[in-house]
């Protein structure tokens, strides 16, 4: 009876790791198809500064349970907090593993970031200006800042910057309060503001007119400033001197200059301080000998801090002026002529105008005031109102195979476009025919007379659908394409014909 029970006894024990044994391949089995089948069964292991922090299920626990715990700080402290500890995140294969609950994974989150705010962040200021960030130690550092960036421009200190409290407590505005002086702005004071600002001769001040007052009347920021009062790590915080360096350097940024009257490529590059060469590398369409006109757009590169001043400026000068063109209208003429009846004489006048520069540079001037001291007479100009005629291409499809302009030792004075025999050939603008047969060299050809002065050509045509003295209008058929007279082959002849002479015709089309 023993012999049995001990055998018995043995055949359960080996059962009994059987099992095991197979449950453990199981697992392991399905572990391994898994990474064929694409079914993830992997953990994330989280750890802050060295120290593990727990096992995740996913990254995106991991994401929202650090993010739960910076905005419960963010709540608790009353302000921002910034922090920037090691976390470092290793995905792992477990067969076995107490994989943390999005709850206590923010616990955990929460009380490791609380332990490293304790022993390594400081209270500071972090300074935001558009995309641009600097931290400073104190406050009255954020004020230093901010007055070296507005004292290049203020060259009388009549403006400080002043740190403004939201209603939450926390400084996060800024305004600007002018201190108001008992002495007037000077001789001196007004010609150190025409030293910095003024961009030609004509700008120098005179006599201050009654009622005005030179100087600055305004003073801002051109970019958003933001001002949060927040705890961040030691190693974080900038060096005042360097964060005046870094604020102010210049970086060269391009921007768009649109031509104004009397410009030229050089009047333009001087304008902006940089040479007709560097004009011309950021305007590869421009050469030295390219005309521009008023309305045209140039690339400049201009010198921008981080931070930009806005002056606003009053100032009384005196100038020559023209008073504006009168125009009147002649309803014999085209929109696209004019005819100058009488030339204007330019006059004299004091003005006092307000003046808006960023960073030195004149952005905009109004006059608010003019006493003129010699009267101005205009200009006066004849325009037209009638709608000039348009030119299109007089046949559709076909491809260009002679352009105008010198050819086998002559001038070919149209364009040539190659078509198959008796394709369509429209008027190219509606106007009068005052030719149609046979022209010699051009064999078939129709010539038509339009309301600008202008006359179009259409030569090589194996018939003629129009007769001498008929209008058309354009698009209207007027005959087809061939290759009578001289030609090598189909296609269409055109000319467009300017005070008796071929032009290209092109540009017209």
């Amino acid at each position: 009876m023993s012999r049995f029970t001990k055998r018995s006894a043995k055949l359960s024990m080996l059962l009994m790791f059987t099992t095991v044994a197979v449950c453990l391949m199981i697992v392991i089995a399905l572990d391994w198809t898994s990474s064929w089948t694409g079914e993830d069964r992997g953990y994330y292991v989280v750890s802050m500064n060295g120290e593990e922090i727990g096992v995740a299920k996913s990254q995106e626990d991991i994401d929202n349970a650090l993010l739960a715990a910076r905005l419960k700080i963010n709540e608790e402290e009353g302000t921002v907090v910034y922090s920037d500890p090691d976390i470092e995140v290793t995905r792992e294969r477990r067969i076995f593993a107490n994989a943390l609950s999005k709850d206590e994974l923010e616990e955990n989150f929460y009380s490791s970031l609380v332990s490293d705010l304790n022993d390594t962040l400081v209270r500071a200021y972090v300074v935001n200006i558009d995309d641009f960030s600097v931290t400073l130690a104190s406050k009255d550092e954020v004020v230093d800042l901010l007055n070296a960036v507005k004292d290049k421009y203020d060259v009388i200190n009549e403006f400080d910057v002043d740190l403004v409290e939201d209603g939450d407590g926390y400084y996060s505005a800024i305004t600007f309060d002018v201190v108001h002086s008992d002495t007037e702005v000077n001789a001196a004071a007004t010609n150190v503001f025409a030293s910095i600002y003024s961009s030609s001769a004509a700008d120098q001040p005179t006599a201050v007119e009654e009622g005005y007052e030179d100087g600055i009347i305004d003073l801002s920021f051109a970019e958003d400033v933001e001002i949060v009062e927040s705890y961040v790590s030691d190693k974080s915080i900038t060096d005042l001197d360097d964060a005046i360096e870094m604020v102010t350097k210049e970086q060269a940024q391009k921007q768009v200059y649109v031509v104004q009257e009397g410009d030229c490529l050089s009047s333009v590059a001087s304008k902006f301080d940089i040479s007709l060469k560097e004009l011309l590398a950021v305007n590869p369409d421009f050469t030295e000998e390219s005309m521009i006109k008023i309305g045209d757009k140039v690339v400049v590169t201009v010198p921008r801090p981080e931070l930009s001043v806005v002056v606003k400026e009053e100032r009384t000068y005196e100038e020559t002026y023209s008073a504006d063109v009168q125009y009147v209208e002649n309803d014999s003429m085209f929109t696209n002529e004019k005819n100058v009846i009488s030339e204007g004489t330019p006059g004299y006048r004091r003005v006092v105008a307000v003046i808006t520069y960023k960073n030195g540079q004149e952005q905009s001037r109004e006059i608010i005031h003019q006493t003129v001291l010699t009267e101005s007479t205009p200009t006066v100009i004849e325009v037209g109102t009638i709608v000039p005629p348009t030119y299109v291409k007089p046949v559709s499809g076909g491809s260009l195979s002679s352009p105008f302009g010198a050819r086998w030792g002559t001038v070919h004075k149209g364009v040539d476009w190659f078509v198959g025999m008796g394709t369509t050939v429209y008027a190219s603008c509606g106007g009068t025919v005052v030719q149609a047969g046979w022209n010699g060299g051009y064999g078939y050809c129709v010539t038509m007379q339009h309301a600008d002065g202008k006359q179009t050509r259409y030569a090589h045509l194996s018939s003629i659908a129009c007769s001498v003295g008929q209008h058309l209008d354009q698009y209207e058929v007027l005959g087809y394409s061939g290759s009578t007279g001289d030609s090598t082959g189909p296609h269409l002849h055109f000319e467009i014909i300017v005070n008796g002479s071929q032009v290209d015709p092109l540009p017209y089309l």
